[in-house]
């Protein structure tokens, strides 16, 4: 028999804890829900009672919202799975710092998916993780930092160090203004989700670039093709060549 996963409900709406207990209950039998809790405070005392592995945490609530309840604990060492009805509430910060979050209603797929992405996962440097998403989770404009999550672990890496990245399938290569690459298990659209607005550029399905580091645009076929300040020569797809051009007014 698989081990339960030890889990809590925080959330200030009844009924979102009733629908989410029972969807877990059907769809998600590995996971044991050893408490629930209608307040930031009382969750935070049954986190300090119970030592659970995996949290279900409401952002909005009153009096201590989500993100304040993590910041009144000083090791998170546990992983969590944030649920909001609200898609403003910092989701870039998020995708790339916590485990998952999931949009209310909770869809049953998503859930299953969120749950099987735990299980799957190396629960490593979550205190580090949740201390970016914390400092960051107030941010509407650029991060400094992104984490890439790699074989070995994470690496907490400068965005302004990043001069492109490269489609491997579902994950991503990432290349280093020193020479260096790094593959991370992520697929080219989160990177360009989490950044575009640090002056990444999709120039082609399988690239994103630093517009901090091009050097060159090269006419030709197609789209031509930019030279970055690696030297690394890559094509500008003839679709995305229009739009990538009119932003330097040419």
């Amino acid at each position: 028999m698989n081990k339960k996963i030890k889990a809590l409900i925080i959330d200030d709406e009844a009924d979102g804890r009733s629908v989410l207990r029972t969807l877990l209950k059907l769809y998600c039998p590995q996971v044991d829900i050893i408490g629930e809790s209608g307040s930031g405070e009382e969750g935070l005392s049954m986190i300090n009672d119970l030592n659970p592995e995996l949290i279900f945490l409401d952002i909005d609530m009153p009096g201590i919202n989500g993100f304040s309840l993590l910041k009144r604990i000083k090791e998170i060492t546990f992983e969590v799975i944030f649920v909001t009805a609200h898609h403003h509430y910092a989701l870039k910060a998020i995708k790339h710092s916590a485990l998952d979050y999931l949009l209310k209603p909770v869809d049953k797929t998503e859930l299953i998916q969120a749950v099987e992405k735990y299980t799957n996962s190396e629960q490593t440097k979550v205190n580090e993780r949740m201390s970016f998403l914390l400092r960051n989770e107030a941010k509407d404009g650029e991060l400094s930092q992104i984490i890439l999550n790699v074989r070995e672990g994470y690496i907490f890496a400068e965005i302004d160090q990043i001069v492109r990245c490269e489609a491997d399938g579902n994950y991503t290569q990432v290349f280093f203004k020193n020479g260096e690459k790094q593959l991370a298990c992520k697929t080219l659209k989160e990177f360009e989700s989490i950044l575009s607005q640090n002056n990444f550029w999709r120039i082609h399905k399988s690239h994103l670039i630093n517009l901090k580091y091009l050097k060159k645009y090269v006419k030709g076929d197609g789209g031509g093709n930019v030279v970055m300040a690696d030297n690394s020569e890559i094509e500008v797809s003839r679709r995305n060549k229009d739009a990538f051009l009119k932003q330097f007014n040419l």
